[in-house]
């Protein structure tokens, strides 16, 4: 299927595999079959993402398992929809007591409330699942400027659309030290499916020369989320 790809994409292909192998890391410019049905079930992964990953380095930092994939999915506004790019750091080892989230780069405040209230109109069965929890899981008032700035930058989306959130269990989660992180580092967009934690960072493809920075950093994300005794070991399974 590399006959498809534009000559930008083949261009950043050639140079994420060339900066693979300066990592000294394992490159793919297409997913196989085998790595599709292990990424295929997770939610940032799901039918609203267009083809399948590309340009994917896999590897161990510390003895922690990573993948590194460029994604296209469709982006829905309220005029239409369009694809956007974006690369994720996939870190498939099993995390014990972690809940189903998804942090992502906010709206202006207006907007983000009018959305929900429509939200309670249009789809009620879902709101659940879709409210704003960036400021519930803050302390009590008066909030911190960190908070604030938290609050404001971030939506947090509970149980992606599987059930009741537990607020409480976001909270233990979204501690101080994690929401002052983000209130300093705008822009990241994180889940915790199922136990895995994915992350990235803009709408758009990585450029390959900063993919290691970009590692680093979703390395530093990671520690904010794994405590001692959460790392089970068990790495995603091919889906039957």
């Amino acid at each position: 299927m590399g006959w498809l790809l534009t000559l930008p994409e083949r261009k950043h292909s050639w140079y994420a595999e060339e900066v693979s192998r300066e990592m000294g890391f394992p490159f793919a410019a297409h997913a196989t079959p085998e790595q599709r049905a292990r990424f295929a079930d997770l939610y940032f992964a799901d039918r609203q993402t267009a083809g399948f990953p590309r340009n994917i380095m896999e590897g161990e930092v510390d003895g922690v398992p990573f993948v590194m994939m460029d994604l296209q999915d469709w982006h829905q506004s309220t005029r239409n929809s369009r694809l956007r790019d974006k690369t994720v750091v996939l870190f498939p080892e099993l995390l014990l007591g972690l809940p189903n989230c998804a942090l992502q780069p906010g709206w202006p405040r207006l907007i983000k409330a009018l959305t929900m209230w429509l939200m309670r109109w249009t789809a009620p069965e879902s709101v659940a699942a879709n409210l704003d929890f960036a400021e519930a899981v803050c302390d009590s008032p008066p909030f911190d400027p960190s908070d604030i700035t938290f609050a404001r930058q971030y939506l947090l989306m509970g149980d992606l659309g599987r059930g009741v959130t537990d607020v409480s269990a976001l909270r233990k989660v979204f501690t101080r030290e994690v929401r002052v992180f983000f209130a300093e580092h705008p822009g990241w967009s994180v889940v915790l499916d199922k136990g895995r934690l994915s992350v990235w960072r803009g709408t758009s493809w990585c450029p390959a020369r900063e993919r290691p920075k970009l590692l680093s950093s979703a390395f530093a994300v990671y520690r904010l989320f794994v405590r001692p005794g959460q790392r089970e070991g068990h790495l995603i399974a091919p889906q039957a």
